[in-house]
């Protein structure tokens, strides 16, 4: 009794789905549709016209026999209890039963035939799809394609090309095609296994899909296998249906974003020289490199085009919204796991510790938290840089975050060119974190502080790639802004001071330049000398080889940074460049917190 209920409820969730999805039609193309026409219509056939067609000669007692009895179908002799006949009908049964099993196309059928009375069109065809059979057809289509059509003269895997004619021909309509098919589908089970199935068909059935459609297609490949139990049917079209939309969705959201991103690096491509220059003069009065000035008007032109797409293309509106309400139904599907695991807490941490497990957004999530490219393009310091840096005192290193305000950072002109260059701020503040391995970490441990966690930073050490943690001190140190400047003339980002032949210069604004020859250059070489922190010329004669351990010493102490006399260069690296969301959170959150309970602040000395 529960099974029948289960069932009624499956198929209730079936009929909702295709309701909600939007699907009016449903085209089955498999060439067995033939074959099973054929088989049943052997019944009704004339009996002598039948034995005729499978080459069985009718002598003259075996047509008596059928006058006699008046038996004139198939059906007739095969029902008839007539023991003479007996020979024949076990010739008949022979030949049928020699036909291939088609209990999976009765068992669709009588699916669709339920699904009818809700509405949905129902078509079968044997043949491989063509534009014929769905030119004019309104409203969404489910295709459920057969992969084999070798039988009627076709690929054995016609599947490739056929989506590319339903993509083609019904560009509009937001068709779903699911591959329903006895063939092995191994090619199917992730999105990596069907962009290498895609790359092999193309090369090998020289179809032509263009480098963005092969990528996008593997979206809106999905499958199950034939089922001889209408139960079994009914729960994989459930489980397949709805993933099928979302990634039907994701192809034609994806594919317009892609047009969008192309149009607008058109655009700027197509900028005059004229254009050009007036963004050299912006980049020059505000103290940035042109390299600054250009990604931000990328951005911008980005988000223009995307307005005039959503304000004029019916097609990129359609899809967002045909995205938005297929991803509700996956909604419904949490809510009733929510419901199922009772408290969300717990469920986000089920979810945190799947996706942490499983690794599923590795070499992915990480890029999106930080900027990793600045040190090879020497980009100046900002608000959310991240440096690795050894405090003094301290026995481990720490991670310091920029927490200086933007405005303050930038070298400009003075209110007069006669004033030079200079900073608004001398002394940047770093917001102090610690570090842990991930792999290290317990799971429970990420999941439980997550919102304090800064987590995963891409890190390599000693050309070992590893995530790392990072986790608040609630301290904040203050530091001379050179030395931050020093990690951007090195691609490596390291404190050295000396960066001879370093390939920096055309990477660097005039401002920095000009800062880094008045200020900072006077400053590298008179740092190490022992006259600036000890005034006795006696005594620094007398420290002998203790010289250099002094001056390290004094000049931790000075800058609160361990100093490298030998490798002349503070201990500190440039990391990347944290996503200004997150940097902007962080200072909300930590801002406060500095300001309500006093936090320790390290003062530079």
């Amino acid at each position: 009794m529960n099974s029948v209920v289960s069932a009624d409820t499956e198929l209730d969730n079936l009929i909702r789905t295709i309701k909600t999805i939007g699907i009016k039609n449903v085209f089955s193309f498999d060439e067995e549709w033939e074959q099973k026409e054929r088989k049943a219509s052997f019944n009704e056939k004339e009996i002598t016209e039948f034995l005729n067609d499978i080459g069985e000669e009718i002598d003259t007692e075996l047509e008596e026999l059928l006058l006699e009895h008046n038996i004139m179908t198939v059906n007739e002799l095969l029902t008839s209890s007539i023991t003479e006949l007996e020979s024949i009908k076990t010739i008949i049964d022979e030949f049928i039963s020699k036909e291939r099993d088609l209990t999976e196309l009765k068992v669709l059928d009588n699916l669709f035939k339920k699904l009818e009375q809700e509405g949905i069109a129902f078509k079968k065809f044997a043949n491989k799809l063509s534009v014929e059979d769905i030119k004019g057809t309104n409203g969404r289509i489910l295709f459920l394609l057969d992969m084999n059509m070798e039988h009627i003269g076709e690929s054995n895997d016609v599947i490739l090309e056929t989506l590319v004619e339903i993509n083609k021909f019904r560009d509009e309509e937001l068709d779903i095609a699911i591959v329903y098919s006895n063939e092995k589908l191994m090619h199917y089970e992730n999105h990596q296994s069907k962009t290498k199935y895609i790359e092999d068909t193309i090369q090998t059935d020289k179809i032509k899909v263009n480098e963005l459609e092969k990528y996008l297609m593997a979206h809106q490949l999905w499958a199950i296998s034939k089922e001889k139990e209408e139960d079994k049917l009914i729960k994989g079209l459930n489980e397949v249906l709805s993933k099928a939309a979302i990634g039907n969705s994701l192809y034609y959201y994806l594919r317009i974003k892609a047009k969008i991103m192309n149009d607008a690096i058109m655009e700027l491509i197509s900028l005059s020289e004229q254009d050009f220059r007036y963004l050299l003069k912006d980049a020059l009065i505000e103290g940035e490199s042109i390299i600054n000035v250009l990604q931000r008007l990328q951005q911008s032109l980005l988000n223009k085009n995307e307005f005039i797409r959503k304000k004029t293309d019916v097609e990129y509106s359609r899809s967002i919204s045909d995205l938005l309400e297929i991803v509700n139904i996956a909604n419904d599907d949490i809510v009733n796991l929510l419901k199922e695991v009772e408290k969300v807490k717990k469920f986000k941490e089920q979810s945190k510790k799947e996706k942490f497990e499983t690794g599923v957004f590795r070499n992915i999530s990480e890029y999106g938290l930080v900027d990793y490219s600045v040190n090879h393009t020497y980009e100046d310091i900002s608000t959310g840089d991240i440096f690795k840096l050894e405090v003094l005192g301290d026995e481990s290193p720490s991670y310091g975050i920029l927490i200086t305000a933007n405005c303050d950072i930038p070298i400009r002109f003075g209110n007069k060119f006669s004033e030079g260059v200079r900073r608004n701020e001398e002394n940047m503040s770093l917001l102090l974190f610690k570090s842990c391995n991930i792999e290290d970490m317990e799971k429970k441990i990420i999941t439980d502080n997550e919102n304090k966690l800064i987590w995963p930073i891409n890190e390599i050490n000693n050309d070992t790639n590893y995530l790392t943690a990072l986790y608040p001190l609630n301290k904040v140190l203050q530091i001379d802004s050179r030395i931050l400047d020093i990690c951007t003339v090195n691609d490596q980002g390291k404190g050295y001071l000396n960066n001879e032949g370093q390939y920096y210069a055309n990477f660097k604004t005039y401002h920095f330049k000009e800062y880094f020859k008045t200020n900072i250059k006077k400053w590298i070489e008179e740092i190490s000398l022992p006259e600036n922190y000890m005034k006795d010329e006696e005594l620094i004669r007398n420290l002998g080889e203790m010289k250099n351990q002094y001056l390290e010493l004094m000049i931790g102490l000075k800058y609160n940074i361990n100093f490298d006399i030998d490798e002349n260069e503070f201990k500190i690296q440039r990391i990347g460049r944290l996503e200004t969301g997150i940097t902007l959170k962080l200072l909300q959150n930590y801002s406060n917190k500095i300001g309500r309970v006093g936090v320790e602040s390290i003062p530079f000395l």
